[in-house]
C-alpha cells in the first residue's frame, strides 16, 4: 500500500473495529482475540480452566480445534461491507472499505516473472489493518448466529468457562463432552460455509480428551484424536 493508503488503512480499521464492538453482542462464554488489548495467551487461560474443570469432573470433557482455509484470500469484501451496512455502519464507510481492498493493484511475482492479477473480486489485502477488522466482523457475525446453542455444552454450570475462544481463523471449543466440543465447531463451520463461502482446512482438525477418558470422536478420520491426553497442571493432591 502507498503512504496515503496506509493512513486510510488505520483510520478505516479503527472505525470498523469500534463499530464491531458495539454492533455485535457476544456472550460471556465466547472469546474473540486479535483485537486491541487481547493476547494469544488469553485463549490458553480459557482452555486451561476447562482442562482443570474436566479433570475435577472425573476426566470428563474434551477440546477440539480447527482453522479456516485461506481465510483472508477467501473473504468476499463486498458481502462483508453489505452486512456491516445492514447493521448500521454508514454506507460511505462501507464503500471506502470496498475501494480500499479492491482497487489497489496486486502483482504476483514467481521465479523472476511478474503478473498483474486482473478482475479481482474475492480476497482481502493480507497484512493490512482493514483486512483484520473484516475478519473480526465475519467471526463476530458467525459467533452471534451460533452462540446461544453453545451454552449447554459448558463444562461449568455458570458462564465463567469459555466454550469457544478463537484468534482470527484459529478456532477452539471446550465442552463437558468430546462430542459437545466437536458439535460447537461443526455448527460454526456450517455457518461459515453457508453465509461466507469459507471452508475449514481438513488437516487442521484435531481433538483431545483428559487422561482417563475413554471418549472417542464419532468420525475419527475427520476429527483425529491426539494421543497426548491432558493432565493436571497443579500439584497432585495428597
Amino acid at each position: 500500500l502507498s503512504s496515503i493508503l496506509c493512513i486510510i488503512d488505520v483510520v478505516l480499521a479503527n472505525r470498523v473495529l469500534a463499530f464491531c464492538e458495539s454492533a455485535f453482542q457476544l456472550k460471556p462464554w465466547v472469546y474473540v482475540g486479535a483485537r486491541p488489548k487481547t493476547q494469544c495467551l488469553d485463549i490458553g487461560h480459557h482452555l486451561h480452566l476447562c482442562i482443570e474443570a474436566g479433570l475435577d469432573s472425573k476426566s470428563q470433557g474434551g477440546i477440539s480445534q480447527s482453522d479456516i482455509r485461506r481465510f483472508f484470500d477467501s473473504i468476499n469484501v463486498v458481502l462483508v461491507a453489505r452486512m456491516l451496512q445492514a447493521r448500521g455502519l454508514p454506507a460511505c464507510i462501507c464503500a471506502c472499505i470496498v475501494q480500499h481492498q479492491m482497487l489497489p493493484q496486486v502483482w504476483l511475482h514467481v521465479l523472476g516473472q511478474s503478473m498483474l492479477v486482473k478482475g479481482r473480486s474475492i480476497g482481502s489485502i493480507t497484512g493490512c489493518r482493514v483486512a483484520g477488522t473484516l475478519a473480526v466482523a465475519i467471526m463476530n457475525e458467525s459467533i452471534g448466529a451460533c452462540q446461544d446453542s453453545w451454552k449447554i455444552h459448558s463444562i461449568l454450570p455458570d458462564t465463567t468457562c469459555c466454550v469457544f475462544p478463537c484468534w482470527v481463523d484459529n478456532m477452539f471449543a471446550a465442552a463437558k463432552t468430546l462430542a459437545g466440543s466437536i458439535t460447537i465447531l461443526e455448527s460454526i463451520e456450517s455457518h461459515l460455509a453457508r453465509k461466507w463461502g469459507l471452508a475449514i482446512k481438513p488437516s487442521s482438525r484435531s481433538c483431545i480428551v483428559p487422561e482417563g477418558s475413554f471418549a472417542v470422536p464419532d468420525d475419527p478420520v475427520k476429527w483425529p484424536l491426539v494421543a497426548v491426553s491432558y493432565t493436571h497442571l497443579r500439584a497432585h493432591e495428597t
